[in-house]
């Protein structure tokens, strides 16, 4: 779980994670997770996905 928590830059990150995990799995959540990762490291947005991650969303 330590590990796992040190994956994420920010909270929304780790949210966003814990969103996935109860709505589609673990095996697309984590999918979705390192497509996100990846999408904030080659672009250089991690901030600003991160801001985009905590927004309120609808249910």
């Amino acid at each position: 779980m330590v590990y796992r928590d040190s994956l994420f830059p920010r909270a929304p990150y780790r949210l966003m994670y814990e969103h996935l995990l109860e709505t589609v799995g673990e095996k697309e959540a984590c999918r979705i997770m390192v497509e996100l990762l990846t999408m904030a490291h080659e672009r250089s947005c991690e901030a600003e996905l991160a801001h985009i991650l905590g927004e309120p969303r609808l249910p």
